[in-house]
């Protein structure tokens, strides 16, 4: 296989597996932008992808409060990559830089935070059972951590510290459990049902503000996902629904 052609797999490869941003900080979607799937030995893919994320809704648990006077931008840039060193042995890496921008508006004063930089990076050891939950099955397993690559003494216009939520880094190292799996059936092959489960065990800022103590919530997503493929109307069909997402926000401690 020429290396054009496994760059453009791992391309669209990695384009598949974009999910947006729902933590309440609105921060880069780490956890949900990994998982390239493995191919064969000596396999490389790179992808690249950009992620947006809008939060303009201000909730209080699960209600949401009359109050239109913030906002928050953040975009993503996030660079995949993932090797095979063998068939069922993989490694990945990502690499993010992130534009963060909050803006207030009350009494008819707009005040405007924003930092820019590259952020925190994760690297993922992966394996893949095969066949694992019987034929035309796979389930990978990962372990691995997120690496505080980010900036955390980015300053306002007034040159004072920005909150650890618009800070490009964290500081700290967290630990990431993730698995994936896919089964297709028998009876009809074109079926495919798939679930991918992303822990993140994150770590503590003990030098935030210098003298303080910072630490996001541990954070759980869950996705599933239903496929088939039939013809319609001499047409070649493939619905799906993707995904079903359960995700335990970030919290301040």
């Amino acid at each position: 296989m020429s290396v054009k052609k496994i760059i453009f797999i791992g391309f669209v490869l990695s384009t598949l597996n974009i999910y947006s941003q729902t933590c309440c900080s609105g921060g880069i979607p780490l956890s949900n932008s990994i998982g390239l799937s493995s191919i064969e030995k000596g396999t490389f893919q790179l992808g690249i992808n950009y992620d947006y994320n809008n939060l303009n809704t201000l909730n209080l648990g699960s209600e949401t409060l009359n109050d239109d006077s913030r906002l928050r931008v953040t975009h993503s840039v996030l660079v995949n990559t993932n090797y095979d060193i063998t068939n069922r042995l993989s490694v990945e890496a990502l690499f993010t830089w992130v534009n963060q921008r909050r803006k207030i508006t009350q009494f008819g004063n707009e005040n405007l935070e924003q930092s820019s930089g590259i952020g925190d990076a994760v690297l993922l050891l992966k394996y893949n059972f095969i066949n694992t939950f019987g034929k035309n099955s796979n389930l990978n397993l990962g372990v691995g951590t997120k690496i505080p690559f980010g900036s955390t003494t980015e300053t306002n216009s007034l040159s004072i510290i920005l909150n650890a939520d618009l800070q490009p880094g964290s500081n700290v190292w967290d630990l990431i459990f993730w698995s994936q799996m896919s089964k297709n059936f028998n009876f009809r092959p074109s079926f495919n049902i798939s679930s991918q489960v992303t822990y993140r065990n994150t770590g503590t800022n003990n030098e935030y503000l210098e003298n303080s103590t910072y630490k996001f919530g541990n954070e759980f997503q869950f996705y599933l996902g239903f496929s088939d493929q039939f013809t319609m109307l001499k047409t070649l069909a493939n619905p799906s629904i993707l995904h079903l997402n359960i995700e335990r926000p970030k919290k301040i401690k």
